[in-house]
């Protein structure tokens, strides 16, 4: 399954990258094979920004697993109550030269709620 989302507030950009935190719902599982955040800049151009790095908060280093669709998935767990959800922080390169009128986030993959 394919997910996109537009996202309302632009990413986080420091040291020319751009820093997103997907973030586990609690008591749920997502099993994450890919993920793209793609610019909509002058002219209504999509252009896909590099994913240069993903740091899972239990896993560590994820990028290898989910930089590519190819069935190879990482797992994030929610919290069953008030505990941490798993994340994973994402680094994708910052555009220079362009503006950037909307940034869309794409995951694939799928997930379940715990019973």
């Amino acid at each position: 399954m394919i997910r996109t989302l537009f996202l309302h507030t632009f990413p986080a950009s420091a040291e020319h990258r751009y820093q997103l935190r997907l973030t586990e719902q609690s008591r749920n599982i997502s099993h994450i094979d890919h993920v793209r955040l793609l610019a909509r800049v002058d002219g209504g151009r999509l252009i896909e920004l590099s994913l240069v790095s993903a740091i899972h908060s239990a896993d560590g280093n994820v990028l290898r697993q989910i930089k590519h669709s190819d069935d190879v998935r990482i797992d994030t767990f929610g919290a069953e109550t008030s505990g941490l959800n798993q994340y994973i922080d994402l680094e994708f390169v910052a555009m220079t030269g362009f503006e950037v009128s909307k940034f869309i986030f794409v995951i694939e993959g799928f997930n379940a709620k715990e019973p």
